[in-house]
């Protein structure tokens, strides 16, 4: 079975075709750019509420805090996820590296490795919001961790291979 309806590409919007950010009962994808086969199954086989918005690359830029609350520096996905009752926390752009970029986003530097585990490429040290990201996961008995001594960095995402 094939599951996605695209042929990617090196370049945007080909390169983003892929790229939505699921948690909880919420997409966010961008309609035009995510593939349509991946927005429908989840919208219609899941019951998943799409939260549509205009950056392709949404799952990139969302940090997923729990099923209700993400982290975000894009302003345009952050209205669109508050819309539709998701908390959002948001961040000044930057101060995450992206070898080759000006800088890398946060949902490319950060993943649940548990239920209240955060783990982060990097240390949040150099960034300036700092503080309030650390607060934003403590309200929701979510703590961080830190894989390595280096300011975060966008890895591109994890995929969790999880067992129960």
């Amino acid at each position: 079975m094939f599951f996605a309806d695209t042929v990617q590409g090196p370049e945007y919007p080909q390169d983003a075709q892929l790229n939505c950010c699921v948690f909880g009962e919420n997409i966010i994808a961008a309609p035009g750019v995510s593939d349509d086969r991946i927005v429908n199954y989840f919208t219609s086989s899941r019951g998943c509420r799409l939260i549509a918005c205009k950056q392709g690359y949404a799952r990139c830029s969302v940090c997923v805090v729990d099923e209700n609350a993400v982290i975000t520096a894009d302003r345009g996905i952050a209205a669109a996820a508050e819309r539709n009752g998701v908390r959002v926390l948001v961040i000044r752009p930057g101060f995450i590296t992206l070898d080759g970029y000006p800088y890398g986003f946060i949902g490319g530097a950060a993943f649940k490795i548990a239920k209240n585990v955060l783990a982060f490429t990097g240390t949040l040290e150099q960034h300036p919001d700092k503080t309030a990201i650390l607060r934003f996961l403590e309200e929701r008995n979510v703590d961080p961790v830190y894989i390595t001594d280096y300011p975060a960095f966008d890895i591109g995402g994890v995929l969790p291979i999880m067992e129960k």
